[in-house]
């Protein structure tokens, strides 16, 4: 379960806002206010790397690939084909606050 200062981040994440991805992708990496889940930071900074006009730094393809070396190949084609379903259905990441 997230920390509950995690909870907005997560709604906003979940309304296809690239910031709140990046940062939850951080956060996950991390594991701050929530659990370390490197299959879970794949996935939002793989998600939030398509969000236009957006720059971040470190980019969201570097934070990935330390999330990638830590899962298994398995975990990544799952993680990616939730990427490519999640775009299917919500389009690309929206820039801007969250």
């Amino acid at each position: 379960m997230p920390h509950p200062e995690i909870e907005p981040l997560l709604a906003a994440a979940q309304a296809n806002k690239g910031e709140a991805q990046y940062e939850l992708g951080i956060a996950y990496l991390k594991g701050e206010g929530v659990s370390q889940d490197f299959v879970e930071a794949y996935f939002w900074l793989t998600l939030c790397s398509a969000t236009p006009s957006a720059f971040w730094s470190p980019s969201p393809d570097e934070l990935a690939a330390q999330a990638k070396s830590q899962i298994s190949e398995e975990a990544l084609a799952e993680s990616i084909n939730r990427v490519v379903l999640w775009v299917a259905e919500h389009g690309p990441p929206v820039g801007g606050d969250y």
